[in-house]
């Protein structure tokens, strides 16, 4: 009909209309001179992993030093990409665990996430952390 516009479809609504995107991801760092490996979570993975080559976790500083450059020695891999933090903290837990990181073969002092840690907050009221 003239002079009456085209109609329009109304954009699609809800979860549907739109892939929900993941904005954490839980990540392993592994020292390839003695196969260690350290379990975290981010929502800037860059950032995180620049800031863990200019000041590694405390368990990971000898081997930093011993094994440079970073970038060549310390290669990243991303586990598991996730919409909420909870749901990172969760699978960085069971990740930390799976790969026994707290152990002689990792560099992570927490079983998880700190505030979810009963061990971060014994060690703070310590002062060992």
């Amino acid at each position: 009909m003239a002079g009456h516009p085209a109609r329009q479809e109304a954009p699609p609504q809800g979860p549907s209309a739109k892939k929900l995107e993941a904005k954490f991801v839980v990540y392993k760092i592994t020292c390839t001179a003695n196969n260690q490996t350290y379990i975290g979570y981010t929502n800037d993975l860059p950032r995180r992993y620049a800031t863990h080559a200019r000041n590694p976790p405390p368990r990971m500083r000898q081997d930093a030093r011993d094994h440079r450059p970073f970038k060549n020695n310390f290669p990243v891999t991303v586990l598991k990409k996730v919409i909420t933090e909870a749901a990172a903290q969760i699978y960085e837990e069971r990740y930390i665990d799976q790969f026994k990181t707290t152990g002689p073969m990792g560099y992570n002092k927490l079983k998880g996430a700190p505030g979810r840690s009963k061990q971060f907050w014994f060690l703070k009221g310590r002062k060992k952390i």
